[in-house]
């Protein structure tokens, strides 16, 4: 059941006068990162990828409409993302947010150019959320906009039903009916999207997120930084912080590469050992699609003491070279080798 979300009961002035359009189940919708799944209304069409794409700007959308009449037309439109900066996860007590986490939730929602009916906060399911009922005149129509946010571990949706308002009874009805079925699958499987880089990867579970884009940080995209939940009771000191970094390369004016030999990837890293460094192993490793050559070295910690493992993983995919660096003291590094591959198995080349 979902608490929060704006039901009938709550646009009585609206709805006074109109007729609930009963609405029944259909095929189940799973997202393509499989983090969750929903039953649309019956008879609604699914939007092409593109068209989504078009309509949120966002590259993570579901979108779906009643009618291809315009004026009967009411929209669905869903999109989620990953947050890797939430502080902590959020919590309901006693059926309500906290203050603090309405208003991030509702500053998701607002829109300053449009009129505020309704703000009501509440739940999906066992997660937070936060509802808004606005309206809109658009081409001389008066359109009514309902909106909820809710998180999910670290997953924000963000639902968005819009229909002209004397329809909006009938778009209440069915936004419900398809949310009271949402089930959230787990925010382990979303990937990280990056569109600097033309990616798209699921990091190692938990790991934190460290987004160049925007910040002067040549070839550099992402970083993930394993954390003290991945150590259990172990001295997190002694892992000194595991990472991930992803680079988009620069290949000498080549931007057409369609593939490279192992030797010719070797050739392109000019990789150079500084005193100290020792090369474990040379070979090849798949990420994602394409065939990478890795080399594994062993090097002097930057803490003082001990040494860390050092892999260098580079490949072409989608036509563009990438280098993937990880990094960690070597108790840690041979601990994390399963995860990390597993992690670089979802890399996927984006357009």
């Amino acid at each position: 059941m979902i608490r929060g979300f704006p039901l009938v009961a709550l646009l009585t002035g609206y709805l006074v006068l109109m007729l609930l359009a009963p609405v029944s189940a259909q095929e189940t919708y799973t997202s393509q990162d499989r983090s969750f799944r929903f039953v649309p209304p019956v008879g609604w069409t699914s939007l092409s990828k593109q068209k989504v794409k078009n309509l949120l700007g966002h590259e993570q959308g579901a979108a779906f409409n009643s009618s291809p009449n315009v004026a009967d037309r009411i929209w669905i439109l869903i999109k989620w993302e990953r947050l890797p900066d939430l502080p902590r996860p959020f919590e309901l007590t006693e059926g309500h947010l906290t203050a603090q986490d309405q208003q991030t939730l509702r500053g998701e929602l607002i829109d300053q150019e449009r009129e505020t009916l309704m703000e009501q906060p509440g739940g999906v399911g066992s997660c937070p959320a936060y509802s808004v009922l606005e309206r809109a005149k658009e081409d001389g129509r008066l359109i009514a906009y309902l909106k909820t946010a809710y998180i999910c571990e670290n997953i924000l949706f963000t639902w968005r039903v819009s229909c002209e308002v004397s329809h909006l009874a009938a778009a209440t009805d069915a936004a419900q009916a398809a949310m009271d079925t949402f089930e959230f699958l787990g925010g382990a499987k979303v990937p990280y999207l990056s569109r600097l880089g033309g990616f798209a990867i699921v990091p190692p579970p938990g790991w934190f997120i460290f987004d160049f884009a925007g910040l002067k940080q040549p070839q550099s995209v992402v970083e993930f930084h394993a954390v003290e939940g991945q150590f259990e009771n172990e001295d997190i000191f002694n892992y000194r912080f595991p990472w991930l970094r992803i680079m988009d390369m620069v290949t000498d004016g080549k931007d057409d590469i369609v593939s490279m030999s192992p030797a010719e990837l070797k050739a392109v890293m000019k990789l150079e050992l500084s005193p100290g460094v020792e090369v474990l192993e040379e070979t090849t490793q798949d990420i994602g699609s394409s065939e990478s050559y890795e080399v594994q070295l062993q090097r002097p910690s930057d803490f003082g003491e001990g040494l860390d493992k050092d892999s260098f993983f580079a490949f072409v995919s989608g036509g563009k070279m990438y280098l993937i660096r990880f990094r960690a003291a070597t108790r840690a590094y041979d601990r994390l080798r399963s995860t990390v591959e597993e992690s670089l198995q979802t890399f996927e080349r984006i357009q």
